[in-house]
């Protein structure tokens, strides 16, 4: 980037009461699933988390107050994890069977 330059502020809207201008949800999602076009990966070792946050109107980041174990606009799946959900609001993945 050229001396001095400032990107913009992103931004990006998440709500469950707005869509998007092709009619798709304004949501925010963390998956597991294959490279595109509806395609399904198959783990056969995992051990990892995922956690979302959210930027409060404190500026603060905070735990999701509320969230799916699904999505709905991603066609891509994973077959081969167990998710487990801890106190401290992180999914811990395994490999396992998976339950929908």
């Amino acid at each position: 980037m050229p001396s001095g330059y400032s990107s913009p502020a992103p931004s990006y809207l998440i709500s469950g009461n707005t869509l998007t201008p092709i009619g798709l949800l304004n949501d925010a999602e963390l998956i597991l699933g294959g490279p595109g076009g509806g395609s399904t990966t198959t783990l056969y070792n995992l051990n990892g988390s995922m956690k979302m946050h959210y930027l409060n109107a404190n500026g603060v980041y905070g735990n999701m107050p509320s969230a799916y174990d699904f999505g709905t606009d991603t066609g891509e799946t994973s077959q081969g994890v167990a998710v487990a959900w801890s106190q401290s609001d992180t999914a811990n993945l395994n490999t396992g069977p998976s339950f929908l």
